[in-house]
């Protein structure tokens, strides 16, 4: 199956399951991830594999000996929902869209439509299938903007400040429309900084990036005083495989559910910069710029008593030990590029 966005390639591929999962674990799903070849949806259908799951991977990349079928973005939904009949997913999670908050501000139609645009056209699909899957859409903090009170629960305003931000509370928006007018069942996932070792962009991977390379100093745009609420990407991704074997209970219920997935504590943007210099062993000293990017929160910080009440066996990483495999990973990659 075949997809296209922005003039990209996307093809639509099954992994087969693993062998049996252990006594005790969650049944086998099939899901559809969407977005495979970006940093969530990678880290979803390796996850997802792992677990023992049937998962079909919309992507850029198409794996040899698969065999793909021609739809895009910008076709009618009606392609689509035909595959989702052949597929017919337990859950879909919508890894596809915008991821960037910077690229936002610069090409804001552009932001739009990936984001916005194929939210649309995968919730008209699954209304045209008539299927009634659980669609899980990983939402953004950026919704909240600069929050009036912290920890933010999940009913705080909704005051975006940037483009990506806006277009991720529109699709929020066309969640509940889809849910309270068709039936579909939909679960709302506001993530806040994830890291991890399949990311190569962003905070975390910048610092890491500026203390391995060849620049006298490891520069912090703003203050450096700023907090963020850091989650590891195994982290988000065992909560939204938990959050999908729950599908028959989402289905029950009158309203989206919408769940902050964070690790509830933040950290200053400096402290993170000086665990990873102590990761790495570094002294290279650490410069704040003082300059503030249009679009970035000052704080961010969540109550996730919503998610750990509803998943009481969700267990994150601590975070030292999170951080340090993800830097343990970047540095043999890093290592093995220049040997």
């Amino acid at each position: 199956m075949l997809f296209a966005d922005n003039g990209c390639a996307y093809h639509v591929y099954p992994f087969m399951s693993m062998p049996p999962l252990t006594p005790g674990s969650q049944p086998s799903m099939r899901l559809l991830v969407t977005g495979a070849a970006g940093f969530l949806g990678r880290v979803m259908v390796r996850e997802a594999r792992a677990a023992g799951h049937e998962v079909w991977a919309a992507g850029r990349h198409q794996p040899a000996g698969s065999q793909a079928l021609p739809i895009d973005w910008d076709q009618h939904p009606e392609v689509l929902a035909g595959h989702l009949h052949e597929i017919r997913p337990d859950c879909i999670i919508h890894g596809a869209g915008s991821a960037s908050v910077a690229q936002s501000m610069q090409s804001p139609h552009e932001d739009l439509r990936a984001s916005f645009g194929t939210w649309s056209h995968l919730l008209e699909a699954v209304r045209i299938s008539k299927l009634k899957p659980l669609v899980i859409f990983p939402s953004s903090a950026a919704v909240y903007g600069d929050p009036e009170s912290l920890p933010v629960r999940e009913e705080a305003p909704l005051h975006p400040i940037s483009p990506y931000g806006w277009h991720k509370m529109l699709c929020e928006c066309l969640a509940r429309e889809h849910h309270d007018h068709f039936g579909l069942p939909v679960v709302i996932t506001r993530l806040f900084s994830v890291f991890g070792a399949s990311q190569h962009r962003l905070l975390v991977w910048e610092l890491f990036d500026r203390f391995r390379g060849s620049g006298a100093t490891v520069d912090i745009d703003g203050t450096g005083e700023e907090t963020r609420d850091f989650l590891s990407e195994w982290d988000v991704s065992s909560a939204l495989l938990m959050l999908a074997s729950k599908r028959d209970t989402f289905a029950q219920r009158g309203t989206p559910w919408i769940f902050n997935l964070a690790s509830g504590q933040q950290r200053s943007i400096l402290d993170m910069a000086h665990a990873i210099g102590a990761g790495l062993q570094s002294d290279k000293p650490i410069r704040c710029l003082n300059r503030k990017r249009p679009g970035d929160p000052l704080h961010w910080e969540a109550c996730t008593e919503r998610l750990e009440t509803f998943l009481p066996e969700w267990r994150p990483l601590a975070f030292p030990q999170a951080l340090q495999q993800t830097l343990h990973h970047w540095t043999q990659e890093s290592t093995a590029r220049t040997a």
